[in-house]
């Protein structure tokens, strides 16, 4: 018997619209992000098992000379956010970073690929066994290059011509930090790694 995986899919032509229309300097000037700043975007539920916190405390070490910007996509729910403890455990962690994160809450996903459009790198750090992670395909259809963590199913997802994995474990926030940094300051790796992303999502 042949066997053949299907994966889950999305509707690129979504997000090619937002690449099209371009709103990037829009949002950005909506939210106070300037033209030199690089952004670094994360979506999904804002809960312990998406790595979220790992990657605010890497943020938190990259040294203020970095123009970095964290957009956090998201609530504690796919239809609403209520501030759970973790939540404002995370808020506490960004008040000394003040404007270099950002939460919008709670996005409808039909204006993501919009929000998506003011990034500059996707993240996606899961520290559990993550089993598809829409949000990869996503950032991927957006021409993003990708910050991944080596859980569940992202390696099937990404390769290394399109993302940086960071390994899980002691050393995993300083890899995020690493990685951030290396894509910051190397525009023709984001450029290379973005375009073969949006060739491999489709």
């Amino acid at each position: 018997i042949n066997v053949n995986t299907v994966y889950n899919g999305i509707d690129i032509s979504r997000y090619q619209l937002a690449l099209k229309n371009n709103n990037r300097n829009i949002l950005r000037k909506k939210y106070g992000i300037f033209a030199n700043e690089i952004v670094v975007v994360f979506a999904g539920r804002i809960c312990e098992e998406k790595g979220i916190k790992e990657l605010m405390v890497a943020i938190k070490s990259i040294p203020t000379s970095y123009t970095i910007r964290l957009v956090v996509i998201g609530g504690s729910t796919f239809e609403g956010s209520k501030e759970t403890p973790f939540i404002k455990e995370l808020k506490q962690i960004a008040k000394p970073l003040k404007d270099r994160v950002i939460f919008t809450g709670y996005v409808p996903h039909d204006q993501i690929a919009d929000i998506y459009s003011i990034a500059d790198i996707g993240c996606v750090p899961s520290v559990w066994d993550e089993p598809f992670g829409l949000t990869v395909i996503e950032q991927m259809a957006m021409g993003l290059p990708l910050i991944v963590s080596d859980s569940g199913a992202i390696p099937e997802i990404v390769d290394e011509s399109c993302a940086i994995f960071v390994k899980r474990g002691d050393q995993f926030i300083k890899g995020l930090e690493e990685a951030i940094m290396e894509l910051y300051s190397n525009k023709e790796k984001r450029n290379e790694m973005g375009n073969n992303a949006l060739k491999k999502v489709q």
